[in-house]
């Protein structure tokens, strides 16, 4: 793992550490069996704000722990993701010949749980959850898991498209305008367990939504989760709990202001 993480600090792909699975498709973090994203969240306290392109920090990182997963911060490098049969099917959907070809061009990994993650130049683009069915965008805030990491399914993530061979290509126009005309739809991500249950029975009705999930943003910061298991997590309560739910970006602001503070 440390072999291929100082490979993407030299090549210009900031990267940081992942909780990786143990033995038993169990999370390494604290949360273990009853973890909702095992082997996928961010190893250190401020995520994706923690990625570097430093060789001295990533030595040490994978010196604490040699079994951690490996994460690209997405920003300088566009992620095109790709979620197993579904995803094809809706990506075959919008290829013609010369989109097929294009996209033959740039490195591309396959993930432990049978998708594929294609890498782009970086591009001015918001992270988008099912802007196609099976298909999403990773760019500045988000994060993807990198080979030769550990899936729960017990498959590593691998190149098909080695970046050693495939130089990253321009993010593709078609694709930027359909991403940018696409409204995203929410994550599909299981309700948190939440210690004070203040949250489990009755809904956030409209005049208690910002103070309730700003409330709760600080609780999950100080329990120690990261600035992405918080934002996933909020945006599931959002959707489920608060009547009418917020919009994507009003939560994204409470989970950065928020954020500030921890």
């Amino acid at each position: 793992m440390l072999r291929w993480a100082l490979w993407f600090t030299r090549n210009g792909w900031p990267v940081f550490p992942a909780h990786g699975v143990q033995e038993g498709a169990v999370c390494t973090c604290r949360q273990g069996p009853e973890c909702s994203s095992i082997g996928k969240h961010p190893a250190t306290r401020r995520g994706w704000k923690d990625a570097t392109l430093d060789p001295e920090q990533v030595k040490a990182w994978f010196a604490d722990n040699p079994n951690y997963n490996l994460a690209l911060a997405c920003g300088s490098i566009t992620v095109l993701d790709v979620d197993g049969e579904k995803g094809r099917q809706s990506l075959e959907e919008l290829l013609d010949n010369d989109r097929a070809t294009y996209l033959r061009k740039t490195p591309r990994a396959r993930t432990g749980g049978g998708g594929w993650h294609l890498f782009f130049q970086g591009v001015e683009v918001k992270n988008l959850v099912g802007f196609k069915p099976g298909l999403d965008i990773r760019s500045q805030g988000g994060h993807v898991i990198l080979p030769p990491s550990l899936h729960v399914s017990g498959k590593r993530y691998a190149f098909d498209r080695c970046p050693t061979k495939f130089k990253l290509q321009k993010f593709p126009q078609w694709l930027h305008k359909i991403v940018t005309e696409e409204k995203p739809r929410a994550p599909s991500v299981p309700m948190p367990a939440i210690e004070s249950g203040n949250f489990d029975d009755l809904p956030i009705i409209d005049e208690y939504r910002n103070n309730a999930l700003s409330s709760l943003c600080g609780r999950l910061f100080k329990r120690g989760h990261t600035v992405d298991e918080v934002s996933a997590m909020l945006l599931a309560i959002n959707e489920n709990k608060c009547r009418p739910p917020l919009g994507r970006t009003e939560v994204e602001k409470i989970v950065w202001s928020i954020s500030r503070y921890h």
